[in-house]
């Protein structure tokens, strides 16, 4: 494809000792999720090419489900990143581009693989993963996965439970597969977002602040969330040249949590921190999706097509309690020897907000082959809708292109080119009007990719790219009355990557990739905000990891892994007054 993407393996996954999604991405050079595993809802802070992603699995859209439990990893058979917009692949998403999780399947044969993870701040998960043959093509796989851990936070736990099964048959025509999956994360005493002042940690303060320290209150705070996916897949071939494929999930998401935030910097004088935003959430989300698609490959002349074409429908249905602590009870805290209440807080009684989000998209893709170029072309049609209980019933319509192309150099060397385009359609735009009375239109993005492909050239295998990605109809205070917003922002992207896996000799396998960005505002109201950063985009990122695995001999099968991944400096906001310093993340294996 005339795109960027790199494949993470269940084999690179376990040699690199992964325990979470952002674990898993430190092999993507331009990735980076800077919450640890312990923070509940981590994958929201995820970036590819300083920009934010979606996160889909098995093709279909994964709106929160991903957030309930990021280091259930147990049922991933690889994962694959695709760098840039991809709204002609997947409708919907981040700019930065798409993470798609895929689940296992059953395998031919009995199989079982049993593991028991002990570490340090009590760290204690047990895993199992069996597939079962039941006739011939039909098998059955059961994984599941319990944790009970502490963590580097004072009194943040870690207690989750997954469990997923799936059920598929294959033949030489017909390919389908239910799958249920249920995941539960909880702790008693901890918050989500207290966060520590960067004045004191990161950054030089009046006083240290052990990174250990936590600024909520234990009497008060916990997260339960968990939920439930069921899903359905099929595909049946009427022949090498055309077939039909349909998949559709239900997804329920429950979670209960409270939430303080700490709020400024450190009182050199008392040595507190001021907190804000004490309060209790209750959310229910239910997700449906469907996607259906024909493909058929013909020629016309010299030219070989494939065609796609299909639907796919996508309903958010969300339902949120927000239960607020008045100010008063949110005292400031002590950094350095903190004082937490005795007993819970008090909060107030809640409006439930109800909204029903609805996509409705049509897409038609050729990938025409003619000698050693394969042209490639789409269009996508979105209708989105959005209602709630407060009166809101907002249409948004789009219209996106994708264009590009691959030569094959030789046999071991392709290049590529393309024009893709995405959009965020949500309903915080559609519900929000400028000082005119109009509703604003979705946020969209596109992106100019070109470069180089390689195939085992003297066992090298990698991709060199240069890109340019720029986002339109961001957000601006409205110079003429700054109570309001005009959809005039537009930020600019550019930048040189390249990600390599090498393999010397056979028993090793040497990885390695870079990224350096160029962000910046190019249009705003604020004339001092032209020319910033983006906030969270570092200019430089990289990484390296190498396995090793012996021969020969009494230490045969016996791997050894290292790898290091560095995530540059970059701004703190939009301001650029304060810098994140840039950091290294080691990992080590046997």
């Amino acid at each position: 494809m005339p795109q960027s993407l790199q494949v993470l393996t269940r084999d690179l996954i376990d040699s690199g000792g992964a325990l979470s999604l952002g674990d898993a991405l430190q092999n993507v050079a331009s990735a980076s999720n800077t919450l640890s595993r312990s923070v509940a809802f981590g994958t929201g802070a995820t970036q590819i090419r300083g920009q934010d992603v979606a996160i889909f699995r098995d093709g279909l859209r994964d709106v929160d489900f991903s957030d309930i439990d990021q280091s259930a990893l147990n049922n991933v058979a690889s994962v694959d990143v695709l760098k840039g917009p991809a709204g002609l692949v997947y409708g919907s998403g981040g700019p930065g581009g798409v993470i798609n999780i895929v689940t296992k399947r059953p395998l031919d044969r009995y199989a079982a693989d049993v593991r028991l993870t002990l570490g340090s701040h009590a760290t204690k998960i047990g895993s199992a993963d069996i597939s079962i043959p039941v006739a011939p093509g039909l098998g059955v796989r059961v994984t599941g996965e319990v944790e009970r851990s502490g963590s580097f936070i004072d009194f943040a736990e870690i207690e989750r439970d997954n469990v997923s099964a799936v059920l598929a048959y294959t033949d030489a025509r017909l390919d389908l597969a239910a799958t249920y999956e249920n995941f539960a994360n909880r702790s008693d005493r901890a918050a989500t977002r207290v966060g520590l002042p960067a004045a004191g940690t990161i950054l030089p303060g009046p006083v240290t602040v052990d990174r250990s320290r936590y600024l909520g209150e234990p009497a008060f705070d916990f997260v339960d969330s968990f939920g439930t996916m069921l899903s359905g897949y099929a595909t049946y071939r009427f022949d090498d040249r055309f077939a039909l494929t349909a998949a559709a999930r239900k997804t329920t998401v429950n979670f209960e949590q409270t939430e303080i935030r700490t709020l400024g910097a450190v009182n050199p004088a008392t040595l507190t921190v001021a907190r804000s935003r004490a309060r209790r959430l209750d959310l229910n989300e239910r997700q449906y999706n469907a996607r259906a698609f024909a493909e058929a490959k013909f020629a016309t002349g010299p030219v070989e097509h494939q065609l796609i074409a299909g639907y796919e429908y996508f309903q958010f249905d969300l339902r949120v309690e927000n239960f607020n602590v008045p100010a008063a009870q949110v005292r400031p805290i002590s950094v350095v020897a903190p004082v937490y209440a005795p007993s819970p807080f008090a909060p107030s009684a809640a409006t439930p907000l109800i909204s029903t989000d609805t996509f409705n998209e049509v897409f038609v893709q050729d990938v025409a082959r003619v000698g050693p170029l394969t042209l490639t072309g789409a269009i996508r049609r979105v209708d989105a809708r959005f209602k709630d209980a407060t009166g809101l019933d907002a249409r948004q319509r789009l219209t996106l292109y994708q264009l590009g192309g691959t030569l094959k150099l030789s046999d071991r060397i392709s290049a590529f080119g393309g024009y893709n385009t995405g959009y965020n359609a949500n309903s915080g735009l559609a519900a929000t009007r400028n000082r005119t009375g109009e509703r604003f239109v979705p946020e969209t993005y596109h992106q100019f990719e070109v470069g180089l492909k390689l195939a085992d050239l003297v066992g090298l295998s990698g991709t060199l790219s240069l890109f340019e990605l720029t986002r339109n109809g961001i957000l601006s205070p409205d110079p003429v009355d700054a109570a309001f917003s005009v959809q005039v922002g537009q930020e600019r992207s550019r930048g040189f990557e390249a990600e390599f896996v090498w393999t010397p000799v056979p028993k090793l396998a040497l990885r390695a990739g870079y990224l350096y960005l160029d962000s910046a505002v190019t249009r705003d109201t604020v004339a001092s905000r032209i020319g910033k950063r983006r906030p969270g985009a570092p200019e430089h990122q990289a990484n390296a990891f190498a396995i090793y695995t012996v021969g020969n001999g009494a230490l045969r099968n016996l791997r050894l892994s290292a790898g290091v991944s560095y995530v540059g400096a970059a701004f703190a906001s939009l301001a650029n007054t304060v810098v994140r310093p840039s950091y290294f993340v080691a990992n080590f294996g046997v």
